[in-house]
């Protein structure tokens, strides 16, 4: 181990002659480490001027290390040692042999050079193709369509055409990465230069969506609005890609024209569902609660078997809860519990239910609220739900008449609708060393903490998680300062801990999912400011995973995630508080005072601040000044951007959490115990609650930092 240690650091200090002979020593034993000592060994040869050594020092290293997670950078660098030294055919020979040289965009691109240094240029051509528009958005892509480039203009008419097809295949791939700049450059490209192709009617299509997704929805319908689609099931895409334009520019009339055209000429279509939905959130989200439900309902009606449909049944329960029309929203929250009892909305309508039964028949109400808290123990709607439970035990509601009390549903029946959720993938005693784990505490105990990280990202990456890796690696993260990428490497191995009991988690599980890092800064200025910790640090889990680097795309930075213009107004001393936000007590404080002084305009109410937190004032004070909200469950629920509505619930589900774990001493699962998964495994997954399903911390595309 000592000479792979003393190897490495030389390796890593750019000594490349000393790190070979070193490792060279550290490989001659046998050791776990004993891979990772001939890749670098072999690197430190490459790297040092000496590529004629590299394939003797790698031959047969697949066979004599099946499992390495280096196996395919051997491989790769292999193939170039060949190339260094003028054994393109070797190189070739090597890579041709290798099922997966392909797939992989790396050795893809090793093998192009093989076939260009072999004077194979066609086949040179047809590889870096495959890297181009298969893999369009990897480190190789760019190197790839330079190449091509030169290709195209050394072969000429001999160069291998690329079928309209795969040409499209490339831009969709970067339009379902959020590249949306690149994607219409790509549509854009291809309609110029393959004119009178029959993919160009698909190609404006995609070049209209992408025009919608950078916020030109006034061009899209331009492109689309008077277009002949060639087949009935693109006309109805082009409608409902229409419709999302026209809600985009706000223009209710030709929303309600091109939904009759879906209507009466695509009624079975897709994409007619699709265009329902966004229609009825559209109107939804521009409070006109009289229009919407009625989409809603058609959609529930025509597509009930489907996601569009599910998001209908739900939001149509809502708006009618909302707007006071109790026995019908009784009707519509059962029957989205029954109909659709994996969605995500269905704690909601358990809890809304709950509300309306406290006025007709309390005792059923309190069974719900019970069903919630046991069902699922942590969320948003689990929480209130202990509130109210509280609160119901302070009044006597006296029960309704017999006539008027018939039951029409059972909370037993209800609860055994609902899939349980899965109990945690291992027990209490996770093992600590041998296999997944065992490389990689090693490396950690040698402090090689780059190779430690490399280690366990490949290998978690590979296969299904192991959770012994993913805990020793999340831990490794949490002590490295990283406790955001902490947090989404345990929820890997533990996905629905929201519905977890306390006790059916180790401790240490809840503390790298919860961290409390700077908990005194936290305590001292939320109590300078009048603030719950345990909000705060909801707050602080949402917005950076407690990462005091965290900066977003809007230059929103450190813990509370706060712009520099919050803090001040004057823009010279901008940069200087930029710097700052970076320092966890400087970014607390003024973190705390801006939620306080959000919670002073909202009058103390804590979901409203919350919102503007994420979204900025003025976008919550245009949505209050359209309704008048009961209660802090109604507004939340009521909230139009669906990223806002998710992270409010998250941040009020997590200060419980916190909550929880401040109090009085909670069981967790120990080692010493049997484990508690004494709930039995449903054959299908439950999905995440909707309150839940954010992720650990900010990332919300259609809100702009506000703060």
């Amino acid at each position: 181990m000592a000479y792979f240690v003393l190897g490495y650091r030389e390796y890593e200090s750019g000594e490349y002659d000393a790190a070979e002979a070193d490792l060279a020593k550290a490989a001659s034993a046998e050791s776990p480490l004993m891979d990772l000592a001939v890749y670098y060994q072999a690197s430190a040869a490459y790297k040092g001027g000496h590529p004629e050594r590299v394939a003797g020092i790698l031959n047969n290293f697949k066979e004599r290390f099946p499992s390495s997670i280096e196996r395919y950078a051997a491989l790769e660098l292999m193939a170039w040692g060949y190339l260094q030294t003028g054994q393109a055919q070797s190189a070739l020979q090597l890579l041709q042999s290798e099922p997966e040289a392909r797939q992989r965009p790396s050795l893809a691109l090793v093998l192009a050079r093989a076939y260009t240094d072999s004077g194979q240029l066609r086949q040179a051509a047809q590889t870096f193709q495959d890297i181009y528009y298969a893999f369009p958005t990897s480190p190789e892509a760019k190197a790839a369509g330079d190449a091509l480039d030169k290709l195209r203009s050394q072969l000429g008419v001999k160069y291998p055409p690329v079928s309209d097809e795969i040409a499209t295949a490339r831009v969709e791939r970067l339009y379902t990465a959020g590249r949306y700049s690149e994607a219409l450059e790509g549509y854009e490209q291809l309609l110029q230069e393959r004119q009178g192709s029959t993919w160009a009617w698909r190609w404006n299509l995609g070049r209209a969506k992408c025009l919608i997704r950078l916020g030109r929805g006034q061009d899209a319908i331009e492109t689309l609005v008077n277009s002949v689609a060639p087949t009935s099931e693109l006309d109805a895409e082009r409608l409902a890609t229409l419709i999302d334009a026209y809600a985009q520019t706000e223009d209710d009339t030709d929303i309600a024209k091109a939904l009759n055209k879906l209507r009466s000429e695509h009624f079975n279509s897709h994409w007619h569902a699709v265009a329902l939905l966004r229609a009825a959130n559209y109107f939804a989200y521009a409070g006109d609660w009289d229009i919407a439900p009625l989409y809603y309902r058609t959609l529930r009606d025509a597509f009930p078997q489907t996601p569009e449909g599910s998001a209908a049944s739900w939001r149509l329960a809502w708006i009618t809860y909302l707007t006071g029309k109790p026995d019908d929203a009784r009707a519509f929250l059962l029957s989205h519990i029954r109909n659709y009892p994996d969605s995500p909305h269905v704690s909601a309508a358990l809890y809304f239910l709950g509300r309306l039964e406290e006025d007709r028949r309390p005792a059923e109400a309190r069974a719900l609220y019970e069903l919630l808290e046991k069902r699922y123990v942590h969320g948003y709607y689990a929480v209130e739900a202990a509130r109210r439970l509280s609160d119901l035990k302070k009044v006597h509601i006296k029960e309704a008449a017999a006539d008027d009390n018939a039951a029409d549903f059972s909370v037993e029946d209800l609860a055994g609708k609902i899939p349980a959720v899965d109990p945690p993938e291992f027990g209490a005693c996770l093992p600590a060393t041998g296999g997944d784990v065992a490389v990689f505490n090693i490396l950690e105990a040698l402090h090689l903490d780059n190779l430690a990280r490399q280690d366990a990202l490949a290998r978690l990456a590979e296969r299904p998680p192991s959770p012994s890796l993913a805990v020793a690696f999340s831990r490794f993260l949490a002590q490295q300062g990283r406790t955001d990428v902490a947090i989404g490497t345990i929820r890997k191995v533990v996905p629905n801990y929201y519905s977890q009991q306390f006790s059916e988690l180790p401790r240490e599980i809840w503390e790298l999912l919860f961290p409390k890092s700077y908990a005194s800064i936290i305590r001292r200025y939320a109590a300078l400011n009048g603030l719950s910790p345990y909000l705060v640090m909801g707050i602080i889990r949402q917005e950076s995973g407690f990462y005091s680097r965290a900066t977003s795309s809007q230059d929103a930075r450190g813990l509370m995630q706060l712009l520099a213009s919050t803090v001040t107004r004057s823009r010279h001393y901008r940069r200087t508080v930029g710097r700052r936000l970076y320092l966890p007590a400087y970014n607390v404080r003024f973190g705390c005072t801006f939620l306080r002084d959000l919670l002073k305009r909202y009058h103390g109410n804590v979901a409203e601040a919350l919102a503007a937190y994420n979204a900025g004032p003025s976008r919550v004070d245009q949505w209050l000044s359209r309704h008048t909200f009961r209660n802090q469950p109604e507004f939340i629920e009521s909230i139009p951007y669906p990223g806002t509505r998710v992270y409010v619930k998250a941040v009020l589900a997590d200060a419980g959490v916190y909550r929880r774990l401040a109090g009085a001493s909670p069981r967790f699962a120990e080692c010493s115990t049997v484990p508690s998964n004494a709930r039995e495994k449903p054959a299908a997954r439950l999905r995440g609650d909707d309150e839940n399903s954010s992720r650990p911390f900010r990332e919300l595309s259609e809100v702009s930092a506000v703060r």
